[in-house]
């Protein structure tokens, strides 16, 4: 009793899918919280298959840090083609899924990479059979563009979780390990205070000198459209993706055009997201070059305080090699929510089901929204009577169960 996790908040949903699911092995990777996407999608690679991090030569050269990280054991050593995974990622996570899905195509060598795993391993995008993300920034967020806000709002969301995490869990209160040992920051130490810790961290080299290989970069829209520009959609695999919302429109532009309509935070809102919340839903950090692609201004203030929910649906913009930003003309959203009830406040989840029929693989099959939740209460870090995360991640694991055992190419 007491303890919090990351998925589900005090309830422990890993262990609750596999009570109610005989023969689900459900695993749950640390990757670090300030990492570029490159980064953790290697981590999380490591730790399920295990040993010693090997960032990529070429990529740790050009950004000076570490090339070697920790060393794992292994979640799951004998992960390969024949025993393929689902992942589940929220917020950056599904990025990282996505990234390290174009790793293993690429064997290892994305981005001129000579490897990035261990040599003789033969590895391809069939080690993935699905990939769902939940409110995963796919196209960035505007308010990760606001740079020093974005650092404040990381640290500050992070620094508040972790406070009261330790008040409830002798644990994290005694130690917490930002994950950045390639940087050269050393876990917090058992005599070390939160205090004193953070200062460390947010004073080190790599924050106070700046670089594009943190998580702050890559949520932006540049960095997502960079990632947007390797990172590409497999047709072996599928990709699943749930997107959460926090705002309604405002009564002030009920009558207004569809494209001025704004939107504010719902009540619930947690006051970490407020002033994000209400910025994106009035559109004051919607860049001019959405109106050179035809986006509708509207259609990027819904959002759950951190990101947009045309964000969360799929990728649709990338990067050419020249700066410019063009439209994936490949991404394909097939629209499923009408289909799957995914949920809002005040009710229980998942009450629908997906035929495996239904879903396709190479395209993003867009399952629902998760309405009148913010960025971390659709992961259950809310009062269970307000959203039952354990009742909507076991309905969705129900439609990961009836996918193909190897999914089909298209």
């Amino acid at each position: 009793g007491g303890q919090f996790f990351y998925w589900g908040g005090f309830q422990d949903i890993a262990k609750k899918m596999m009570d109610s699911n005989p023969g689900l092995v459900v695993l749950t990777a640390a990757v670090g919280p300030f990492s570029s996407v490159w980064d953790r999608a290697i981590e999380l690679f490591y730790q399920l298959k295990g040993g010693t991090v090997d960032y990529g030569a070429k990529h740790s050269k050009h950004f000076g840090h570490d090339r070697w990280g920790s060393t794992f054991p292994g979640l799951y050593p004998e992960w390969d083609a024949d025993h393929p995974v689902d992942f589940v990622g929220h917020s950056m996570g599904g990025l990282t899924a996505r990234a390290l899905v174009q790793m293993l195509e690429d064997n290892g060598r994305s981005k001129g990479e000579e490897s990035l795993f261990p040599k003789g391993s033969t590895l391809s995008g069939r080690w993935v059979r699905s990939v769902t993300t939940i409110s995963t920034p796919h196209d960035g967020s505007p308010a990760a563009d606001m740079a020093a806000a974005m650092h404040n709002i990381i640290f500050s969301t992070m620094s508040m979780s972790l406070g009261f995490m330790g008040a409830v869990s002798h644990q994290v209160q005694v130690v917490y390990d930002f994950k950045l040992h390639q940087w050269g920051i050393a876990p917090r130490g058992r005599d070390e205070t939160w205090a004193e810790y953070y200062t460390r961290v947010t004073t080190a080299r790599v924050f106070t000198e700046g670089t594009k290989d943190l998580s702050e970069h890559d949520l932006t829209l540049d960095g997502a459209a960079e990632l947007n520009s390797w990172v590409q959609d497999h047709p072996q695999v599928y990709y699943l993706s749930y997107e959460s919302c926090s705002t309604y429109q405002s009564p002030l532009s009920l009558f207004s055009a569809q494209d001025d309509a704004t939107h504010i935070p719902i009540f619930s809102t947690r006051a970490i997201f407020l002033p994000s919340c209400y910025l994106l839903g009035q559109g004051m950090t919607l860049p001019p070059w959405t109106r050179d692609h035809h986006v509708p201004g509207a259609s990027w203030r819904p959002n759950d305080g951190m990101v947009p929910c045309r964000s969360q649906r799929a990728p649709t913009f990338r990067l050419t090699p020249g700066g410019k930003r063009v439209v994936l003309a490949d991404s394909e959203v097939v629209d499923h929510a009408g289909e799957v009830c995914a949920g809002r406040a005040g009710h229980r989840g998942n009450k629908c089901r997906v035929h495996a029929t239904m879903l396709r693989t190479g395209v993003w099959n867009f399952l629902g929204r998760l309405d009148e939740l913010d960025h971390l209460a659709c992961i259950g870090w809310t009062d269970k009577t307000v959203w039952d995360c354990n009742c909507f991640m076991h309905g969705h694991f129900k439609i990961l169960a009836a996918l193909p055992s190897v999914a089909s190419e298209t």
